[in-house]
């Protein structure tokens, strides 16, 4: 630890100075993070970057000489903590957690890691279609999810990614939320989470209480060309017209306009379950007291 410290303060030295602290939100995708990150967002003492995923640290984005750039991806600096949502921190393809905590760690040893985990066998299975819904994967259902490499498995390895995570930071700096827990009561979470950040508890409006996750669509028919569309310009497109249309009448047209995700079939779920089955019981026996747990 002493030699990571020690990096970690010649790198300052590259870097501007950091006024705030950073929450980093790292996943897994496809787990709620986007509900989580607009409710902490909605405190006044957090600033949430834009866009909420710049995935600035990983292997595929990542440059020295843009650091100066990274701070004013955040609207407000005044802020006592900085929020960064990206999922892909924890994908866990081909190593990239391991070496994005270490980024992370170098930009901000007192960085406070939130972790949101889900189901493993829903959370797989739904990211398989959210990327193959974007045209991002190619292979059928069975080639993809028996490739243990792919981002899929991988961010699914909640125990792996962990361990990558605490190779760098304490464990006093790392919470696990479990979204079947936190989708339960997620303004009690989010209070919770508030709590260990040191800051006072707000009252969460309905509009943000009901931001919901993010999701993909595959467009159908006529409208089959906005899958040509870039995904983040689509899902700015779809908040407006939420905002504009009842609840019904926006699920009526997207239940119109674009096919649903498929149900998982019983041998997939059985194939799922025992490949997380030892994972998920390591998950738990190593870091059960990582886990939020509020009263």
């Amino acid at each position: 630890m002493c030699s990571q410290v020690f990096a970690a303060i010649v790198y300052y030295q590259q870097v501007p100075y950091i006024m705030a602290k950073h929450i980093f939100l790292i996943g897994a995708a496809k787990s709620g993070t986007t509900k989580l990150a607009d409710m902490l967002n909605a405190h006044p003492e957090i600033c949430l970057c834009d866009p909420k995923e710049p995935n600035f640290f990983t292997e595929k984005e990542f440059h020295q000489d843009k650091l100066n750039s990274y701070q004013s991806l955040f609207p407000k600096q005044d802020t006592e903590y900085l929020l960064d949502a990206s999922t892909s921190y924890s994908a866990g393809w081909k190593k990239s957690s391991k070496s994005t905590a270490k980024r992370l760690f170098e930009y901000d040893s007192k960085a406070i890691i939130f972790y949101m985990v889900r189901n493993p066998v829903k959370r797989t299975w739904s990211s398989y279609w959210h990327s193959y819904r974007t045209g991002a994967e190619k292979r059928s259902v069975k080639e993809a999810l028996s490739d243990d490499k792919n981002q899929h498995i991988q961010a699914s390895m909640y125990q792996d990614r962990i361990s990558d995570y605490l190779h760098y930071f304490e464990k006093n700096q790392i919470s696990i939320i479990n979204f079947e827990d936190f989708i339960k009561r997620p303004e009690i979470y989010a209070d919770y989470l508030f709590t260990l950040l040191n800051l006072e508890k707000i009252a969460f409006s309905q509009n943000t209480q009901d931001k919901t996750v993010n999701q993909a669509y595959q467009w159908r028919g006529y409208f089959s060309f906005i899958n040509m569309i870039p995904l983040k310009y689509v899902i700015k497109v779809n908040l407006i017209i939420k905002q504009w249309l009842p609840e019904n009448a926006h699920k009526l047209i997207k239940s119109f306009l674009s096919k649903p995700v498929p149900l998982i079939d019983s041998s997939t779920t059985t194939f799922l379950h025992k490949k997380f089955e030892t994972p998920q019981r390591k998950l738990h026996e190593n870091y059960s007291d990582l886990f939020v747990k509020p009263e």
